[in-house]
């Protein structure tokens, strides 16, 4: 190929989601009459390359996506980005010693409150990690927080579509190997949640309402539906509507039960109040950027707080 000479300019294309496999079970792109592409590969030399992994910079395994595969391109070489950069400050215990960490524990610790956890919950890798989430909620207890609160956008998109009670199991059995360690009494539970589409995980401010939602149950405890567990919110949507994909979940807040042992919706049990700690643990950026700004700017215009 170094031998090959073009005249005129020479155009990078990119095709997001587009890849090479032989199987044509589920493989759109093997099975569509695409006349160009297919003589693009017959008229002009190739070469196939990995688009996951460590290949790209990520976890061994780990499958790319669009913004990964662009920053390799962008970059021309392998450089760690998202999941693997993060975990090597897990593995180094950096990630403790940071200014974000440091700074969220001490100030729970100065004003006597709670810690908040939101991000995308899934193992997905894409936008976030659940075992790094479970890691910091061992850390605080390490540290001696004694009241968390978690905020659940449920996934359904980078993991299958209705997984969410997988993750949930797997944390609430944390939580209860938590407490079972501590040498103090442990508050730490899931406060409110919805699907990563209709709950606070809107990006380039496409729609501000999705932001808003999750801010009115996390802040004000109010949204679509009330219940006194994670799983009951799980099992009773499924009920009503069984192809209900998670990313798509009504938000939902978790609340004391009522004198009928019902959720009673003037008794959530985690509202975000002043002068706690709020930890966004979704290492890509993206759809952090306006519950951040939500939660710290003064001459906010999202929507009415």
């Amino acid at each position: 190929m170094n031998n090959l000479h073009y005249d005129g300019p020479i155009t990078l294309v990119v095709l997001d989601g587009v890849g090479l496999r032989d199987d044509e079970y589920g493989n759109a792109v093997l099975q569509s009459h695409s006349e160009f592409i297919d003589q693009l590969f017959e008229k002009y030399p190739w070469v196939s390359l990995e688009a996951s992994g460590e290949a790209v910079g990520i976890l061994k395994g780990q499958m790319g996506n669009s913004e990964v595969g662009h920053n390799a391109l962008g970059a021309g070489q392998i450089i760690k980005q998202g999941i693997a950069k993060i975990e090597d400050d897990f593995k180094t215990g950096a990630i403790w010693q940071t200014e974000a960490w440091r700074g969220a524990i001490e100030n729970v610790k100065n004003h006597n409150s709670t810690l908040h956890f939101s991000g995308i919950f899934s193992d997905g890798g894409v936008h976030s990690s659940l075992d790094q989430l479970l890691k910091m909620l061992e850390q605080a207890k390490n540290e001696g927080i004694a009241k968390i609160r978690i905020h659940l956008i449920l996934d359904g998109r980078d993991v299958p579509p209705q997984s969410a009670d997988t993750y949930i199991r797997l944390l609430e059995d944390k939580i209860d190997e938590l407490k079972k360690q501590a040498e103090f009494p442990l508050d730490y539970r899931i406060a409110c949640g919805g699907g990563r589409m209709l709950f606070l995980a809107d990006r380039y401010e496409a729609d501000w309402n999705i932001v808003k939602t999750g801010w009115s149950a996390m802040v004000y405890g109010k949204a679509d539906q009330y219940f006194t567990s994670a799983m009951q919110a799980i099992e009773e949507n499924r009920k009503l509507s069984p192809g209900l994909q998670d990313q798509y979940f009504p938000s939902f807040v978790i609340t004391e039960p009522g004198t009928d042992g019902q959720a009673d919706p003037s008794r959530p049990v985690g509202l975000v109040q002043d002068g706690d700690s709020f930890i966004f643990y979704s290492f890509r950026a993206d759809r952090a950027i306006e519950t951040a700004k939500a939660f710290t700017e003064q001459d906010f215009h999202g929507f009415d707080r």
